[in-house]
């Protein structure tokens, strides 16, 4: 019996990579990777940004810049629901934060500066996309 041509290859187009529970989403590029830890002038911005959009989420600072370098990652990647990811990023120890507050959240990292957006959902429900009809 003859083989197809490329069997046995791995098939899938460049770009694309599986990544954790076995579904597909594009590779990041160097900008919607997590972001580098603020020191100095930008962490002190960020801190105040954060406590102006939340102020319970600065509670524990070290925490709090983990949170916002994590939830830039989700915002770059095109979350499905960016603003539970950040109720869910912001939420830790005794501090809870909500999905409103988490609404709030973004936009402070995005006006900041911190979070620089570049790549964008394609998924037809993502809150970043208008809806198709």
């Amino acid at each position: 019996m003859r083989q197809r041509a490329g069997a046995g290859r791995d098939q899938r187009p460049r770009g694309i990579c599986l990544c954790g529970r076995g579904r597909q989403t594009r590779r990041a590029s160097g900008a919607a990777r997590r972001p580098e830890a603020p020191t100095g002038a930008k962490r002190a911005a960020l801190i105040a940004a954060l406590r102006k959009a939340a102020p319970e989420t600065v509670r524990y600072e070290n925490e709090a810049i983990e949170a916002a370098r994590d939830q830039c990652q989700s915002l770059n990647h095109g979350a499905y629901m960016p603003d539970w990811f950040a109720s869910q990023h912001f939420t830790y120890k005794d501090v809870t934060t909500t999905e409103a507050q988490g609404r709030v959240i973004n936009q402070a990292l995005k006006d900041s500066g911190f979070c620089v957006i570049e790549q964008q959902s394609n998924h037809p429900m993502s809150s970043n996309t208008p809806h198709p009809r």
